[in-house]
């Protein structure tokens, strides 16, 4: 159920075509689902039926996908506002992950520049199937490429998100075990990224952080650093030679160079340079 939709048409171009083309579409007021499922597809639906359209993101070399319907590209606008969640993770045991007073807005400004804005609130309790909660997200992305050829997509993106509390639970341990030797199994931050990204990867990330109350733990030693707060600015470049001389070893890696500015430490009260 809504509390309301509005829908705009191009009259020109029905009338001359005897078929209507629709210029924007708003989708205000309602409930959802979003489930991502353990065959790596997604659901979308209702909280009590959640299974009503089902999609798989590309996962070939092009990133071509035919499951992108028609009607999404003739649009100049499709806009969701108002609207409450609910987000389960089959795969990595997320149940019931809300994000409230949710706002999505897609734009095609041509064929070929897109942008899309988000903004939701989460309030919710942290328990180990919602690990990480917060109180206001903000994302806005402009980019570049053609709507069914993903992996081809280059543009920017800044992504605001305040409160944010992380408690780690053990599978989100386990994942970040196989993948780094540090460990952050608590912190309440504030997190402002600006990023680039290229045929889809991130290419350069500029960030403003400020973490509270962290505790980090190593992996090796078992070792546990425990942090009143951080802040810094930083920044993250790709390693543009150390990819070119992996790939032509035949080994896909990625290496970052990072920069912090104006870092802050403070522990148990003592302010460290």
């Amino acid at each position: 159920h809504f509390k309301s939709v509005s829908i705009s048409f191009n009259l020109f171009k029905s009338i001359l075509f005897f078929q209507p083309y629709i210029k924007y579409i708003n989708l205000d007021g309602f409930n959802a689902s979003l489930t991502h499922n353990f065959d790596k597809s997604f659901s979308i639906g209702t909280p009590k039926a959640k299974n009503i359209f089902n999609f798989k993101l590309p996962d070939n070399s092009n990133g071509e996908s035919s499951e992108v319907p028609l009607w999404l590209l003739r649009l100049n606008s499709f806009s969701i506002t108002n609207t409450k969640l609910i987000i389960n993770d089959q795969i990595n045991n997320i149940i019931d992950y809300q994000l409230n007073e949710l706002h999505i807005k897609f734009t095609n400004h041509n064929n070929w520049e897109h942008s899309i804005s988000l903004s939701a609130k989460n309030n919710q309790v942290q328990s180990p199937t919602s690990p990480m909660v917060f109180d206001q997200i903000n994302f806005i992305a402009d980019f570049r490429g053609s709507i069914y050829k993903l992996k081809q997509w280059t543009g920017k993106f800044y992504l605001n998100i305040a409160d944010l509390k992380y408690q780690n639970n053990k599978r989100l341990d386990q994942l970040i075990k196989n993948h780094s030797t540090i460990n952050l199994i608590k912190t309440n931050a504030t997190i402002k990224l600006w990023g680039y990204f290229s045929q889809s990867t991130i290419s350069q990330l500029i960030g403003d952080m400020q973490l509270n109350q962290t505790e980090l733990k190593n992996y090796s030693n078992k070792q546990k650093l425990k942090i009143d707060s951080l802040s810094s600015f930083f920044k993250l470049d790709e390693n543009k030679h150390f990819l070119k001389s992996s790939r032509n070893s035949g080994q896909q890696l990625k290496n970052w160079l990072i920069s912090l500015y104006h870092l802050e430490v403070n522990k148990n009260l003592i302010k460290l340079p």
